[in-house]
């Protein structure tokens, strides 16, 4: 809140948005569960497995009839390009779907596989970093393509 009141009130919002990248993708990733067009679960954080002391990808399981038509375009989009993991499977006589919960914590996992919470904390540090930089560079180098320059 600190950060949007002072860059609201600094007039370099778009700046800051700049700086939200991983934010932004993660809002965006999480669209069709925060909105209900794929069925969301209560709690949508990695799990914890004690015994290997990692966390793994969470998993929502529904059946695929409960799925709208925007959530099942979602779903065959993002499993083309590799970015959901998707496993049907049949029970009670219903085809059922399991996906890994939309969040950007949840997409590092499928990519990177069970981890140590700590290495998964430095892995989401780096891409916040790395999107800093980005950021940075935009702002600094490629100012003219995205703001209004008056010389």
């Amino acid at each position: 809140m600190t950060l949007a009141v002072v860059s609201i009130l600094g007039h370099f919002s778009k700046t800051l948005m700049l700086f939200f990248i991983p934010q932004t993708i993660n809002f965006v990733y999480s669209i069709p569960q925060l909105f209900h067009l794929v069925p969301c679960p209560r709690h949508r954080l990695p799990k914890y497995d004690p015994k290997s002391d990692t966390v793994s990808m969470s998993i929502a399981e529904f059946k695929k009839s409960e799925l709208k038509l925007l959530g099942s375009i979602f779903i065959s989009i993002c499993r083309s390009i590799g970015m959901l993991y998707v496993e049907e499977f049949e029970k009670d006589g219903e085809i059922y779907l399991r996906i890994n919960n939309l969040t950007i914590i949840n997409l590092v996992l499928k990519f990177g596989g069970r981890m140590h919470e700590k290495t998964l904390n430095d892995v989401l540090m780096t891409i916040q970093i790395l999107s800093s930089c980005l950021a940075f560079f935009i702002r600094f180098y490629l100012a003219s393509l995205f703001y209004d320059v008056v010389e």
